[in-house]
Parts: structure tokens; C-alpha cells; sequence
């Protein structure tokens, strides 16, 4: 059976993941909050996988995931330009595999769009998947004070 991708349409879905990671396009700016959540909800019908997009993340920020389910699922996070090349073999930041729930985290390594892929091809059944995602901007790099080169004068 040929296995096609179904990004998760729902308004609901696309306005929390948007407002929860709005605040990325302006971490720079000081007086905007540094963190966000958003919970979801969907279904992964038996034999085909979903993939939930999260916009525009910065490199460095903290992603929290956990994610529940009413049976077996694989869970994973790529980078847009992986998801292009799913199901065949990628690399990507996360994949785990869950029973009923399952948490993590991780650093983005490279600024872009991430996808969690919920993969269920493997399924007989549809699962129900709620997702709660919690995101932190990468924190503010301390610039040294003074001159920048590294270089000391002699006077």
C-alpha cells in the first residue's frame, strides 16, 4: 500500500503552532516574551503518516515535545529538507517511538522550518494524538566588552 503524506489542515492546529512560534521571528527584541506553548490535536489514520509544521525556528532554541497517543506511533523531527525525502532514510534531530506517550527536547541545530512527522504506516488502527509543545528562543550571546578583535593594545 502506497503511503502519502497529510499535512494536518486544521485552522486550530495552524493558528497555535503559528502564535506559539511567532515569537522567534522577533527574539532579538528584548521586551517580547522569550517562550511559548501550544497543544494540538489530530488523527493519523492506520497506514498513512502527518506531518505538524513549526515556522521559521531559530537556531539554538529549545523545543519541548510531548506527545500522547491511543496506541503505537513513531515520532519524528526534521528539518524541512529532510521531510522531502521522507519515508526514505534521513537524518533526523529526533525519532522515538511511543506506546502511549512520549517526551522530548532538543536544540535546533540549524535556523528553518521543522516538521514532527507522526508515522503510522505500520498501524491497523487510526491513533489519536494530542501534542503539547513548548518552545524557548536560543539565549542572547554575551558580547565581550571593550574591543572585539581579541587584539590588546600596547600604549
Amino acid at each position: 500500500m502506497q503511503s502519502e503524506v497529510s499535512i494536518v489542515p486544521l485552522r486550530a492546529l495552524r493558528t497555535a503552532c503559528l502564535a506559539a512560534l511567532m515569537i522567534f521571528a522577533m527574539a532579538t527584541n528584548e521586551s517580547v516574551a522569550q517562550a511559548a506553548k501550544a497543544q494540538v490535536n489530530s488523527k493519523v489514520p492506520a497506514g498513512k503518516w502527518k506531518a505538524v509544521r513549526l515556522k521559521n525556528l531559530p537556531e539554538g532554541a529549545s523545543l519541548s515535545v510531548r506527545v500522547a497517543a491511543n496506541g503505537s506511533l513513531v515520532v519524528i523531527l526534521v528539518h524541512e529538507s529532510e521531510l522531502k525525502r521522507y519515508p526514505s532514510p534521513i537524518s533526523p534531530a529526533f525519532q522515538g517511538t511511543l506506546d502511549r506517550t512520549l517526551s522530548f527536547s532538543v536544540l535546533i541545530p540549524d535556523s528553518g522550518n521543522y516538521y514532527i512527522i507522526f508515522d503510522n504506516r505500520r498501524g491497523e488502527q487510526e491513533r489519536r494524538v494530542r501534542i503539547l509543545i513548548e518552545a524557548t528562543a536560543p539565549k542572547a550571546r554575551n558580547k565581550p566588552s571593550g574591543d572585539s578583535s581579541g587584539r590588546k593594545e600596547r600604549i
